[in-house]
């Protein structure tokens, strides 16, 4: 049933921005769809994929106007060890046991988010095949509530009977949904009017309200009707 209500939140967004950007249309109007991911140059790691749609709409020879819609499947998962050993000698046995307690905990993180930028792009051609541009504009984020599962597993030894147990206990927690805004930058390779290659910077976003703070990229490639 959340699953079904994240999904309702999501095409409710995608048709309102489909009436919004209508308004926008004319016969030289683009439409595109895309797929990226970003990069992490910090930690030099590949974070979450996303996909989405775009349109292309001139304003003039060089400049365009370029609202898209790209949803983030988000998720991420950890898992950590701990081992604790503890001996003792036993009056009744006579003897020295020792139990062992391994603990493996999973952390699981799952929702989706939505963002939508708007650049205004300067393009110029390099050859009768390549074009570079240049963008700038807002963007505003949504991202859907969630799921937080914590997954335990315990695993006791005694050696006094030489015996295992096996416990594991799970909780789950929703998250919040939170709304976000900022800047966006971009520079493009556009090839044949047809593919794109774009790189996009997050300048500015209001959950941490500082400027060029970001340290991942955005890259996606497009391809337009």
């Amino acid at each position: 049933m959340k699953q079904f209500s994240k999904q309702m939140q999501i095409l409710t967004i995608c048709f309102f921005l489909l009436g919004a950007f209508s308004s926008f249309l004319n016969a030289q109007t683009k439409f595109g769809l895309q797929i990226g991911t970003s990069y992490d140059f910090e930690n030099n790691n590949i974070g979450n994929y996303n996909f989405g749609a775009f349109l292309k709409v001139p304003v003039s020879t060089h400049w365009t106007i370029e609202p898209s819609l790209n949803i983030f499947p988000l998720g991420s998962e950890t898992t950590t060890t701990s081992s604790q050993t503890v001996s003792m000698y036993s009056n009744v046995l006579k003897k020295q046991i020792t139990t062992t307690i391994n603990k493996t905990t999973t952390q699981k993180y799952n929702a989706i988010s939505a963002n939508i930028p708007i650049f205004a792009a300067y393009r110029f051609s390099l050859s009768n095949m390549f074009s570079l541009q240049f963008g700038v504009g807002p963007y505003v984020s949504y991202l859907f509530p969630g799921t937080f599962t914590t997954t335990t597993t315990t695993k006791e030894y005694q050696s006094a009977n030489n015996s295992t147990s096996t416990k594991t206990d799970e909780m789950e927690n929703d998250t919040k949904g939170q709304f976000s805004w900022g800047g966006m930058l971009r520079v493009g390779l556009l090839i044949n009017d047809r593919f794109s290659v774009n790189i996009d910077y997050e300048g500015y976003d209001s959950v941490s309200k500082e400027a060029f703070n970001s340290k991942s990229l955005m890259l996606r490639l497009g391809y337009q009707f």
